[in-house]
């Protein structure tokens, strides 16, 4: 006991038992002076404290606690000096600690250190502790009356280091100011990542919440909040008012950002929150009826959670108990009840006449606090929606969505397309933050258009997924059945072939500008076209049939790959009717609205006798070529006997070669050439105009030769122009079925006179024109 007493007691007893401490433990102690006992108050100078964990110095460190209370593993300090603190820890956190409750926290920090520590009184001068991942510097750091095993439990707290600054004061009344900038808290880690930031000040009266004193004004910044795979970005929640009444104010961005405004009040250990509205910057969510609502807490034997909102015009409705007691386990349930389905509208535009129906949710909460646990159960039935432009009603008979014991949510279901049935079939999940989704539709015979123009069925087995953000839309798609006519397509007014184009500046520009698709979704379906499609329009009616490919690739234009056969059909042109023998469209994996034609179709035209004295109307078989590019096909005759392009043309219109037609039939001829070029063009344009608007020229026309009076199809010439300057001006001339060209030049040399020259394959002229002013 004497020994004890001396090693406690005395200055001399404690610098041996700092000795002993020195050279027979894993501590190492260096200081340059040393003051006081062990069994009161202890000082250093200059100390240095190290072992295999930590280094510790100091330029002072001055101490005061109740010896004693070491054998009840408890260190008491009632006064703690320091100035010039350096802290490495060697070792950093390599789990997270399950904390659920201050009393958590504490027994946390008191597994760190030797004993329980209590702290009376403490003030710390300049300290900086470093960690291999971390370190924080202390400018000043003063505490009054802070104990280990109630940490709230404080008079006075003044805190200035790189986290901010923090400054706390209790008497009568607890005030609090504060401007902190902190990273994500490890034991938080799962749900915080990035800064967390929080500034604001505070005053409470204890036992008189109703103290028109009581304020606080606070804003709570969060970088990156993670709630069950979804990230809140930003999220940040302002507080001002007192206990008994304060207001809410919460931004965040899920995707587009949030704004919550809620009007709060407390009242007999009831919390009461009227959520007055929610703003949504998104561009059809803002469109949406208002959302509102009232949150309750309470605390009696455990905490109620109780939740009416109004979200879009439909209810949510929930109920929660939290159990008082670490782990804070929960039970509840949220249910909803969607029946104005008209807000999908909004999401889908392309759906109208939303009625009946509704889509119930019901979601089981288990689980705890930290750790929570969601049973989702959804079920859609009974919805309408048409889509007036395909013609098309569509019901959603039943579709259900449940959750699994792997928390995979199921969807099973099954719908109606013009009273013809499919089925909906899935699987979904969200697996380290990245949902996963799976459908699939299938139907037998489904009229998915039904208008004047369009009349198609098809039978869909298709495949919808989206993994790793990316969506996809494989399958396949029989089309049994197909009446396609197009019924809009304008007539063009033939004119004369005077008639003189002249290229000016036009007022409305038309550009030709590359379609893209900004939807990131891949698809390859496979399309096969059953023995009963049929197509009217642009004078071809027939039949057709084949096998195609649509493949697509994340925001580009879909393609088609595969050839269409066209069958048992009939081509008419200029009133004359011709029998298909041969047609193809071939889609080569460019894009889908020009692809390679091959098409043939002929006529057996009876011939008139060339004579009075022929006795028999020749037959003779005549037709029509097509190929190229659906967009700019190249065009060609055939017949048998064989003929002269011109001939046949003639033959085709008038029923005899162009050498026996008559004035009137000569005029009706050339109004036939001038409507070859444009049997495929651009059906809002003239054909002149357009070969104008690409050719970038000022004069197009198809004209007679120079012999006005020739009534043959072999004079026929187009006719091109440009200015080149204000005094220059060429021109080119070229037989429409004969070899036959020129070029041309009128050079302005003044006012009144002007050079003009011509040559071609016909001879070469020149001219000096004087013009005269009368």
């Amino acid at each position: 006991m004497a020994c004890l007493c001396f090693c406690i007691y005395t200055e001399t007893g404690t610098k041996a038992t700092l000795e002993f401490i020195n050279d027979f433990t894993n501590y190492s102690i260096k200081y340059d002076h040393v003051s006081g006992t062990f069994g009161h108050h202890l000082s250093f100078d200059a100390l240095e404290l190290k072992s295999k964990d930590f280094k510790l110095q100091a330029q002072s460190l001055s101490v005061s606690w109740q010896w004693l209370l070491l054998f009840q593993s408890e260190i008491n300090v009632s006064q703690l000096n320091a100035q010039n603190i350096a802290l490495i820890l060697h070792h950093s956190e390599t789990t997270t600690p399950n904390i659920n409750s201050l009393d958590d926290l504490q027994n946390f920090v008191n597994s760190k250190l030797f004993f329980h520590m209590t702290i009376n009184e403490g003030e710390i001068q300049k300290a900086k502790i470093s960690t291999p991942t971390f370190t924080h510097d202390i400018e000043h750091i003063v505490l009054k009356t802070f104990q280990s095993n109630h940490l709230l439990d404080l008079k006075y707290l003044s805190y200035e280091g790189s986290l901010g600054f923090i400054h706390a004061q209790q008497d009568e009344k607890l005030q609090v100011k504060w401007d902190l900038t902190l990273s994500a808290p490890t034991v938080f880690s799962q749900w915080i990542e990035g800064k967390v930031k929080t500034k604001g000040d505070a005053i409470f009266y204890e036992h008189d919440l109703k103290n028109e004193k009581n304020k606080i004004d606070a804003e709570f910044f969060v970088e990156k909040l993670n709630i069950k795979e979804k990230e809140l970005l930003n999220s940040q929640i302002n507080i001002q008012g007192s206990l008994q009444a304060h207001n809410i104010a919460i931004k965040s961005i899920l995707g587009d950002p949030i704004e919550i405004i809620t009007t709060a009040t407390w009242h007999q250990s009831t919390w009461t929150g009227n959520i007055e509205k929610i703003l949504f910057s998104h561009k059809t969510l803002n469109k949406l009826p208002s959302t509102y609502g009232t949150l309750k807490i309470s605390k009696k034997s455990n905490w109620k959670v109780q939740l009416n909102m109004n979200v879009f015009g439909e209810s949510l409705n929930s109920k929660l108990t939290i159990k008082k007691d670490a782990p804070f386990a929960m039970s509840g349930k949220i249910q909803s009840q969607i029946q104005n389905l008209k807000s999908l509208n909004h999401f889908f535009p392309f759906l109208s006449g939303t009625t009946d129906g509704s889509i119930d949710i019901d979601i089981d909460l288990k689980g705890t606090v930290f750790s929570p646990e969601f049973v989702t159960k959804a079920k859609v039935s009974g919805i309408h929606f048409s889509m007036p432009q395909y013609g098309t009603k569509t019901i959603l008979d039943k579709i259900e969505i449940t959750q699994n014991k792997k928390n995979e949510m199921l969807i099973d279901g099954y719908g109606h397309i013009n009273n013809k049935k499919f089925t909906i079939d899935g699987l979904a999940h969200v697996k380290n933050y990245q949902p996963y989704l799976s459908v699939n539709i299938k139907g037998e015979n489904l009229v998915l258009s039904q208008t004047p123009e369009y009349f198609i069925v098809a039978s869909p087995n298709l495949n919808f997924t989206l993994e790793n953000n990316v969506p996809k839309l494989s399958g396949h798609i029989h089309i049994p059945q197909a009446d396609i006519k197009q019924l809009n397509h304008s007539k063009k007014a033939s004119h004369s072939g005077d008639i003189v184009i002249i290229n000016h500046e036009k007022s409305h520009e038309k550009k030709d500008k590359a379609v893209s698709s900004t939807i990131p979704l891949s698809t390859q379906i496979e399309i096969s076209l059953g023995n009963n499609l049929k197509y009217k329009g642009k004078g071809l009616n027939c039949q057709f049939k084949g096998h195609l490919k649509l493949t697509q690739k994340p925001n580009q234009i879909p393609r088609l790959k595969g050839e269409i056969n066209l069958i048992n059909g009939k081509y008419r042109f200029q009133g004359k009717s011709f029998n298909l023998t041969h047609g193809k469209l071939i889609f080569t994996g460019s894009t889908m609205s020009n692809p390679l034609i091959d098409i043939e179709a002929k006529q057996t035209v009876m011939a008139l006798p060339r004579k009075k004295s022929a006795a028999l109307i020749t037959q003779m078989d005549m037709g029509v070529r097509l190929k190229g590019k659906l967009n700019d096909p190249k065009i060609s005759f055939f017949s048998n006997p064989s003929m002269s392009e011109a001939d046949i043309i003639s033959y085709l219109i008038l029923g005899r070669p162009q050498s026996e037609a008559s004035q009137g039939q000569a005029e009706l001829l050339f109004q036939a050439v001038s409507q070859l070029s444009s049997m495929f063009g651009n059906e809002n344009n003239d054909i002149s105009h357009n070969l104008a608007e690409r050719l970038k020229l000022d004069y197009v026309a198809f004209s007679k030769g120079s012999n006005n009076q020739n009534t043959s199809l072999e004079d026929t010439v187009l006719m091109l122009g440009k200015q080149l300057s204000d005094r220059l001006y060429l021109n080119y001339s070229l037989g429409f079925l004969d070899s036959t060209n020129s070029i041309g030049m009128q050079y302005v040399l003044g006012r009144n006179l002007s050079v003009e020259a011509q040559t071609g394959t016909t001879g070469s002229s020149a001219d000096v024109i004087i013009s005269l002013d009368h």
